[in-house]
């Protein structure tokens, strides 16, 4: 039992638990001062309390000391069985997790593990940052050929630098203000590093947009450039005649699924991000009044949006499509939740909720795949999946009387200032509703607002 020792005004509990690595016993203590106004009885009693609860959270690893614990063994014993927790709970993804360990393992505990917590100060973590910024990263890569292993240098980039610090701020921040073993987070704003605004392009102009819905409604045929002969799993590419086949000669067509499709025409249409869209149920679309209610996870609220016509026949085909497959899967079809986007895997839609990295890694693919071939003048900029929110603010921002306070609340920003800060100034050249306007910027000159004999539902 964790005896109480009277030590001037205060008391102090000690207990011995468990063996540390050098095999000898591991010692715990912990002071308490009464308040003045307690008398001797109550003081009597919360000893009793405290002394018990002491020896329960000791042999429960809830006691830590920061000045004694490094960096190293808090992470591995505490923090990173917190953020397990957390995945477990559905709280924090496994990517997260990943990408965590990856940033301690490589980055961090290297540098710092060997650190008693109160050691990591300001001035150590802007030293450190200072490291990652110009210690280049050591890549080995085997070749193929001689067996070789070959070592190339890479310099940091700006958001590898602060992916890594936000890693050991959030660790930090769990010492600080969930168990209170330091007495404050040492990762700042002020050091916190920043990342050079880029000028690249972030969005589509409305050109852009309708090569882009063009592409995915037709496909697109790339004809090798290459001189020479195409190899095929070791072979020769070889034509009806057995004769081998020139680079110059061959040709891919690329089409694209109509979920796909789909997918991109509710991110233009409504500018809501990828999670947003990921969560949408066949529940959440209003046929009868072309509207949709998005939830997004980043503000955890409930947007419900208005739907241009344009795009009712494409979802209702992609309905019934999803229903034609549903009954062909049968008992294989596993019905988690009447996904409106689902997974397919290796060709085969199976009903769960599609990966939140196939439409990010999918949309990637289209613009590279496109580019390879196209002329310089009529490339799509390389932009990510999250430009097509940008396109969308973008156009709505041009809507003539259409306030920031409608643009934000379509955005699902909760503050204004962040819709002005990022996109255009409007110009005064189109005064419509938002459902109507996006979706005539959208889908103008595009082939898919061709309905195809589609009726509405």
């Amino acid at each position: 039992m964790a005896k109480p020792r009277k030590r001037g005004n205060s008391y102090r509990f000690e207990i011995c638990y468990g063996l540390d690595k050098d095999g000898k016993p591991k010692r715990y203590s912990e002071s308490w001062t009464p308040p003045a106004n307690m008398t001797a009885k109550q003081i009597e009693k919360e000893l009793m309390f405290r002394q018990v609860d002491f020896e329960n959270r000791v042999k429960n690893s809830q006691v830590v000391d920061g000045r004694k614990i490094t960096l190293h063994d808090f992470f591995n014993d505490f923090y990173l069985p917190y953020i397990k927790e957390l995945v477990n709970q559905g709280k924090k993804s496994k990517g997260y997790l990943d990408s965590l360990k990856n940033s301690y393992e490589l980055h961090i505990l290297p540098e710092i593990g060997y650190k008693k917590l109160t050691e990591i100060t300001a001035l150590e973590v802007t030293k450190l940052i200072k490291i990652w910024q110009d210690k280049p990263v050591i890549y080995t890569k085997k070749d193929t050929i001689t067996g070789a292993v070959i070592e190339t240098q890479k310099k940091r980039s700006e958001a590898s630098v602060l992916t890594q610090y936000n890693a050991l701020r959030s660790c930090l921040a769990y010492a600080s203000d969930v168990l209170e073993i330091i007495s404050k987070n040492p990762c700042t704003k002020r050091i916190t590093p920043t990342k050079t605004k880029s000028n690249e392009t972030k969005g589509l102009t409305v050109a852009q947009t309708h090569l882009l819905l063009d592409i995915l409604d037709k496909g697109f045929t790339v004809t090798n450039k290459r001189d020479g002969f195409k190899m095929k799993g070791g072979k020769f590419k070889l034509d009806k005649n057995g004769e081998k086949i020139p680079y110059k000669q061959q040709v891919r067509h690329f089409a694209y699924p109509l979920q796909l499709k789909v997918f991109v025409c509710l991110a233009l249409v409504t500018g809501a991000r990828r999670g947003g869209i990921l969560n949408l149920k066949w529940q959440d679309i209003d046929f009868d009044n072309s509207t949709v209610n998005i939830y997004e996870e980043k503000t955890k609220t409930y947007n419900r949006l208005a739907l241009p016509n344009e795009i009712m026949p494409l979802l209702i085909q992609h309905r019934e499509e999803q229903n034609q497959i549903k009954l062909i899967m049968g008992d294989r079809w596993e019905n988690t939740g009447d996904w409106l986007f689902i997974q397919n895997e290796h060709g085969i839609y199976n009903g769960k909720q599609m990966y939140k990295s196939t439409p990010t890694n999918e949309f990637k693919k289209i613009i590279k795949r496109y580019n390879s071939t196209a002329p310089d003048g009529e490339k799509l900029p390389d932009i990510t999946l999250h430009g097509l929110r940008h396109t969308t603010g973008t156009f709505l921002r041009r809507i003539k009387n259409l306030d920031d306070k409608r643009v934000a609340d379509q955005l699902s920003h909760s503050n204004p200032n962040t819709t002005r800060a990022f996109y255009f100034d409007p110009m005064d050249d189109v005064d419509t509703e938002i459902g109507e306007m996006v979706g005539q910027l959208v889908f103008r000159s595009s082939g898919l607002n061709k309905t195809d004999g589609v009726k509405m539902a």
